[in-house]
């Protein structure tokens, strides 16, 4: 891997992140990270948000959407 190039991470819920880990990696530069997914909350992106902020990383996040209605994703 090219150690000159930064590294942008795309966690959700489900994985972990060792954050004296990722500090230790200067490559790391920022988080996007999975906010919700159809009418859900990501139950971890708030704690997150906050913790990569004050560390410093760039912060990003998205909408995952899924089948149905778009329309109630939206308003959601």
């Amino acid at each position: 891997m090219d150690s000159t190039k930064a590294l942008i991470l795309d966690p959700y819920h489900g994985n972990d992140l060792n954050w004296e880990e990722l500090a230790s990696d200067k490559r790391v530069a920022g988080i996007i990270h999975k906010a919700t997914q159809g009418n859900r909350v990501d139950k971890k992106y708030r704690e997150r948000k906050e913790t990569a902020k004050a560390r410093g990383y760039k912060w990003g996040s998205y909408h995952h959407g899924v089948p149905g209605s778009p329309v109630a994703q939206v308003d959601f």
